[in-house]
């Protein structure tokens, strides 16, 4: 009986552990695949003036120039500003 027991709890902990590492590598995936395509997406919309330039593109997010020109070829919604609302005080909802 103690052996049948064992045995079906070490099915078990196997099973949740070939789940556990599927659900783990899944999400490494997609953080390589994200990292990847964000990769690309620099090296093809963001210019630089000089070869100098080349490595900070990727180092300081703040001194990059997109080329909106193309990225906008690419995506006809992309408008490259963002919009902000103003935010609705909770008095007018009750006006």
């Amino acid at each position: 009986m103690k052996e049948k027991l064992r045995k079906l709890l070490l099915v078990i902990c196997i099973c949740v552990f070939a789940y556990s590492a599927f659900q783990l590598g899944s999400i490494f995936y997609n953080y390589y695949k994200i990292e990847k395509d964000s990769e690309e997406l620099i090296d093809e919309y963001v210019m630089s003036s000089s070869d100098a330039d080349k490595n900070a593109k990727e180092e300081d997010p703040l001194k990059r120039v997109v080329d909106f020109k193309k990225l906008k070829e690419r995506n006809k919604i992309t408008n490259g500003k963002t919009h902000c609302i103003q935010p609705m005080l909770l008095t007018d909802m009750w006006d």
